[in-house]
C-alpha cells in the first residue's frame, strides 16, 4: 500500500524528502519504520543521523563517492544488502504503477491536474492491493 505521495514542481534534490516521509510515517502508524532505504540521491549526513536518532532498526542509505573501510564494511553487512535489495523491488512497483495505472503519462493539465492524476492512480493501486489481500485471505 502506498500511504503518502507528493507531486513536487521542478526537479529538486531528493534528500530533503526523507524527514518529511519519516514524519508522515510516524503520523500514520504511530511509530518509526523498521527499515529505511533509498537510493544514493537521498543520502546526507543529516538524514543518516536522523535515522540513527529515531532508532530505525535497519538503514540502507548508500553514500555517493568513494568509501572508506568502515563504510565499505557497513555496506557488506547482511542487513544492509537485504534492505537494499528490498529497495530494488520498489522499482518494480514503480514500473507497475506506470504500466497498469497510467502514471507514465498525465492526461490532465497543470499541477492540480498532475496531483489528481497521480492520486487516482495510487487510489486504484491501493484498491487492487486491498482486493488481492482480501481474496488471498478468503482462499485460505
Amino acid at each position: 500500500m502506498i500511504t503518502g505521495y507528493a507531486v513536487i514542481s521542478g526537479n529538486p534534490t531528493d534528500a530533503p524528502e526523507i524527514p518529511t516521509s519519516l514524519a508522515h510515517h510516524q503520523q500514520c502508524f504511530e511509530h518509526v519504520p523498521a527499515l529505511l532505504t533509498a537510493d544514493r540521491a537521498f543520502f546526507t549526513l543529516d538524514n543518516h543521523q536522523l535515522a540513527h536518532d529515531l532508532r530505525i532498526g535497519s538503514v540502507a542509505l548508500p553514500r555517493q563517492g568513494p568509501l572508506d573501510a568502515r563504510q565499505r564494511e557497513e555496506r557488506h553487512r547482511v542487513a544492509f544488502r537485504r534492505a537494499y535489495r528490498w529497495r530494488a523491488g520498489i522499482e518494480g512497483r514503480i514500473s507497475v504503477l506506470k504500466r497498469r495505472f497510467g502514471l507514465d503519462r498525465c492526461r490532465y493539465h497543470g499541477e492540480a491536474g498532475m496531483e489528481r492524476w497521480v492520486g487516482w492512480g495510487l487510489l486504484a493501486h491501493n484498491l487492487r492491493q486491498i482486493s488481492r489481500s482480501v481474496a488471498f485471505r478468503s482462499a485460505m
